[in-house]
């Protein structure tokens, strides 16, 4: 099934685009909807401004299958800092509470979480990064120290963005429960991917973009908002989340972002995230599963070192001990990665076949020996 897809993206030839955790790239089906509506701004005279609506809930009706959720419960917002934003907003901080980060998390959580600590006099607390990609283990071992007082606040994703490494939410999540923790997810590397149910989580908000594993354009993004808090203030005040009476919309919609109804972003939006909802995730984690393994094991004799299967996510294969600038060697090539801090990141979307995977490793060992 998966062999074919290659044909509905503007791949060109000889491009092994491996970097979906970074952009990933748009169906040509949504790249042509996107043409027809940068159209419709060309001629607004001729646009149905009424059906902006019904667009936009229909995004929110597909966001919200990706979690697990309901439609009420999602907000499109334009960023995950925007959604980390409210977030922060609805969950006060007292003096010295601990605010509970994993090191060397993605910007967005670590200063979102850094400002909300230092203004609100808490401690942001952090969770060392496992040498073996365990992170479950070392979060729920740092839970366990009944010497301290839980917190407040614990600030986490499903899969590690450096690397791929997993972490289990339902054992985590559950311990943070169990000490009245609030619960943040960022939710960008493994939304659309992995089979996630947010409110069973019990996580306060959640946040993930539409331009990485979604297939979707940039700038827009979307904001799991637990019931109880959907009467908390909004970052701001428009025409789409309150009326001109002062109330606010039902549910979530009330931390939705102004001008949302981008007449180029969210139909655009509709048309990627209609097309990954035709792959079932079952069968794209398979897939993926296979194409990351098939790349490990083409490396396992190379200087380079990749997490223990357990403790891998299915879609992203972190290689450790790669020599400076070997990413920028194989875009040379063709092949297309992320380096950062000596590791790079491979990883794959639905696009991708065994033979991407295999130029990927052919190209590897050959500047790796030639290093």
């Amino acid at each position: 099934m998966f062999s074919t897809l290659a044909s509905l993206f503007a791949l060109e030839p000889g491009v092994v685009y491996l970097d979906s955790a970074s952009v990933g790239p748009l169906p040509r089906e949504a790249e042509a909807i996107g043409q027809q509506a940068v159209a419709s701004k060309a001629r607004p005279w001729a646009r149905d401004r009424g059906a902006s609506h019904a667009v936009a809930d229909r995004l929110r009706v597909l966001a919200a299958d990706l979690i697990g959720a309901s439609a009420a419960d999602i907000a499109i917002v334009c960023a995950v800092s925007y959604g980390l934003a409210v977030a922060r907003q609805n969950l006060p901080l007292a003096k010295d509470a601990r605010v509970l980060v994993l090191e060397a998390d993605h910007t967005s959580q670590h200063l979102t979480w850094q400002r909300h600590a230092e203004r609100s006099g808490a401690c942001l607390e952090v969770v060392p990064r496992p040498a073996d990609g365990d992170w479950t283990a070392a979060i729920l071992e740092r839970l366990a120290d009944n010497g301290r007082a839980p917190p407040a606040l614990a600030s986490l994703s499903a899969t590690f963005w450096r690397d791929g490494a997993n972490i289990d939410l339902v054992a985590v999540c559950a311990a943070l429960r169990e000490r009245g923790t609030r619960i943040v997810l960022d939710l960008t590397q493994s939304a659309g991917i992995l089979e996630l149910d947010v409110p069973a989580l019990g996580a306060d908000f959640a946040v993930f973009p539409a331009y990485k594993w979604l297939l979707g354009p940039y700038s827009l993004a979307f904001l799991y908002v637990a019931p109880w808090h959907q009467q908390g203030p909004p970052l701001e005040d428009n025409g789409f989340n309150r009326d001109a009476t002062g109330r606010y919309a039902a549910g979530a919609v009330r931390f939705d972002m102004g001008e949302r109804d981008a007449f180029v972003g969210i139909p655009t939006a509709v048309a990627a995230l209609d097309f990954l909802a035709r792959h079932p995730r079952t069968d794209l984690r398979e897939r993926l599963s296979g194409l990351t393994q098939r790349l490990a094991d083409r490396l396992v004799d190379s200087p380079l070192f990749c997490l223990p299967a357990p403790h891998r996510s299915p879609h992203i294969l972190g290689l450790r001990g790669a020599p400076e600038g070997i990413a920028t060697a194989c875009k040379r090539d063709g092949v297309y990665l992320t380096q950062r801090d000596g590791e790079l990141r491979v990883s794959p979307h639905l696009f991708n076949t065994e033979a991407d995977i295999d130029t990927c490793a052919e190209v590897l060992l050959r500047h790796l020996s030639a290093g």
